[in-house]
């Protein structure tokens, strides 16, 4: 019997290790989670921005939690509408929001269990010296 070939994995592309400016989508609670976890990504070297539109979707998910959080607050987990009692539709918002939260933190290696699947490639330190080096 033959040995089988060991199959190669294929190289992962490298991209530019910069996510850049939040998009413009992004306001209020959402753009001030970009701010905050956008730097924590640049500082582990993850994030670019091919990117970017995932993290969004992740910042205005985590943005929908807490105003759909705040909506069950105010209103509480059943409302009464012409139909009489029923659930309050900001849970099933907050519901949905939570697991494209677990999704895109699952990506990012945000949750400790997908922390060890995600590459993290801490950012050199720019040596001005290394240029002079190089010349």
């Amino acid at each position: 019997m033959s040995k089988p070939k060991a199959i190669k994995p294929k190289p992962a592309p490298k991209f530019n290790s910069i996510l850049g400016d939040p998009p413009a989508v992004l306001r209020g609670h959402a753009l001030q989670v970009w701010e905050d976890t956008a730097a924590e990504l640049q500082t582990a070297g993850i994030g670019t921005r091919v990117e970017a539109n995932a993290l969004s979707c992740y910042c205005q998910a985590i943005a929908d939690f807490h105003a759909a959080q705040a909506e069950i607050d105010r209103l509480g987990l059943v409302v009464i509408t012409e139909r009489g009692a029923v659930k309050n539709p900001a849970v099933t918002i907050k519901n949905q929001a939570m697991l494209m939260i677990h999704k895109f933190a699952s990506s990012f290696g945000l949750t400790p269990a997908s922390r060890d699947r995600v590459a993290f490639t801490a950012p050199k330190d720019h040596n001005p010296f290394d240029e002079i080096m190089k010349s």
